[in-house]
């Protein structure tokens, strides 16, 4: 992994205003807490006052589950606003909290986050189960790109998603059967939160009905670690191949389970292998690099290869948004490979930004329990990387539909460089479900 420039103690403030500096999903497994209910309450003075600014907190992760690249978003965005006047005359800074990314520290974060009484909400780019219950008890709007359900679903107050779930897994498996016209997917995944829940979605998948895939079987599912060696992964991915399936599902948060795939000829056997976002990370995919020859992914579209996009339907928004987001990324980042994660980031500034100039220009002050019922009301506004966010009470998901920003990738190493292409021309997007499962 890249290191990451920002180190040190809980409340770094980042400023806007000068330079930028960079590094490279995942989480901790956690334990469940269910908090059910919504945000009903509005009082208290307005945390944004005068001529000051509109502070957004960052409880950022450790390199391996995004860490920086999370932020990086952030502050591309909240300084784009800023050059444009700011929100209603307000500029947004950035207060980054550094914590491990364990369940303890994550809790730790959230708290230090909500002890601040000058942020409006929270990015928690790499949190679990264990946020859910602190929602009502710290009444910070929590927004979090941790790729599972079970973190709002079922709600709980001042918890909300800038990301989808299964379908980071389903989308590529589809691809992969629809591809191989077949029924038997070999699987390995790691412990990550969002690793353990890959089973159950394709479980989920295989018994939709009246579809192509319906009736799919896991003929062989192998577990591991995030830090597994080649030698660890070997055996297992060796079972997998013996079970003879349609498609081989190997997690790419471990570039060793590819690199033992590869060297068991399973990468060079025309069975489709399929895999999830992780491989759209930098550091990921450089560390696989031609071991992960021709995976496919459902990654964001952002991640395509050339500033164009050309690939794509030029009239599609996030088009136009990843044109333009790219460009500003990498401005700030010179010789940096774009970091795919930073769009949640950016998302969550956005969002919050769009929040608060509502209040503001209503004359209404901006509470956090303000902030976060509004973001439980979202009707299309604002139009993010993921889409027109709406929301209800019961779905605090931020984002639009599964098929206005991802699409399935393939990967392929090419004179010693990653390139990002659409997986087929001709099955630009699998058909997934957009429930939760």
């Amino acid at each position: 992994m890249r290191r990451m420039l920002l180190r040190g103690t809980t409340g770094v403030l980042i400023s806007l205003a000068g330079a930028f500096g960079v590094a490279a999903c995942g989480g901790s497994k956690s334990s469940s807490g269910s908090t059910t209910g919504s945000v009903k309450e509005s009082g208290g003075p307005s945390l944004v006052t005068g001529n000051g600014p509109i502070v957004i907190a960052d409880v950022q992760p450790p390199e391996a589950e995004g860490g920086f690249d999370f932020t990086s978003g952030m502050l591309v965005e909240a300084n784009k606003l800023n050059k444009e006047g700011g929100v209603d005359g307000h500029k947004i800074e950035v207060k980054v909290f550094n914590e491990p990314g364990t369940p303890a520290g994550i809790v730790a974060g959230y708290r230090a986050a909500a002890a601040d009484q000058s942020a409006i909400g929270t990015f928690v780019g790499d949190a679990g189960d264990e946020l859910k219950p602190l929602g009502a008890q710290l009444k910070l709007p929590a927004l979090t790109a941790t790729g599972t359900y079970s973190v709002i679903q079922p709600a709980a107050p001042y918890i909300f998603s800038t990301t989808w779930g299964p379908q980071y897994a389903t989308s590529s498996t589809v691809w992969g059967l629809k591809h191989a016209k077949g029924k038997k997917i070999a699987l390995l995944h790691y412990n990550a939160d969002f690793s353990e829940t890959i089973p159950g979605a394709i479980k989920e998948l295989c018994k939709e009905t009246g579809k192509p895939w319906s009736g799919c079987e896991i003929v062989d599912e192998e577990a591991s670690t995030a830090e597994a060696s080649v030698e660890q992964l070997t055996p297992q991915l060796a079972k997998m191949k013996a079970a003879k399936p349609d498609v081989y599902y190997i997690e790419g948060l471990d570039p060793n389970g590819f690199k033992a795939a590869k060297q068991l000829g399973m990468m060079s056997e025309g069975i489709p292998v399929v895999s999830d976002q992780w491989l759209g990370v930098p550091a990921i995919a450089e560390a696989c690099g031609e071991n992960c020859n021709g995976a496919v992914f459902g990654g964001h579209k952002c991640r395509l290869n050339g500033s164009e996009f050309k690939e794509l339907n030029q009239s599609e928004p996030v088009v136009a948004f990843c044109k333009s987001f790219v460009k500003e990324w990498e401005a700030a980042y010179p010789g940096k490979e774009f970091a795919i994660y930073s769009i949640y980031g950016h998302d969550t500034v956005e969002i919050l930004a769009t929040v608060a100039k509502e209040l503001l220009e209503a004359k209404k002050p901006v509470t956090r329990a303000a902030v976060a019922e509004s973001l439980e009301h979202r009707n299309g506004t604002p139009v993010t990387s993921h889409g027109a966010v709406t929301t209800h009470p019961g779905d605090p998901r931020l984002t639009g539909t599964w098929h206005e920003s991802y699409i399935n990738t393939k990967l392929t190493y090419v004179n010693g460089k990653i390139v990002y292409s659409l997986a087929s021309p001709s099955e630009q997007s699998a058909e997934v479900s957009e429930k939760s499962f």
